[in-house]
């Protein structure tokens, strides 16, 4: 009787799912993919959009700025 030879993906895959390091770069990896393939869907907005409103306004926290006076009031 012939003995039933295991092909090369499968004995490649069955070695590597032994190594536990091998195991974590695979699932890093397709974490990696996963994120680039859905990036655009989870993150619509442009990058490089610019909202032009905003560029003469003064820092702060939602474009205030806090300003102490000595008596610890805020204007």
């Amino acid at each position: 009787m012939a003995e039933r030879r295991r092909g090369l993906w499968l004995d490649a895959w069955l070695r590597m799912k032994k190594n536990r390091g091998a195991m974590f770069g695979l699932a890093l990896v397709v974490i990696i993919l996963t994120i680039a393939l859905f990036g655009p869907w989870l993150a619509p907005m442009d990058p490089n959009a610019q909202i032009l409103e905003y560029q003469r306004k003064p820092a702060g926290f939602m474009g205030n700025v806090i300003i102490l006076k000595k008596g610890g009031l805020m204007v």
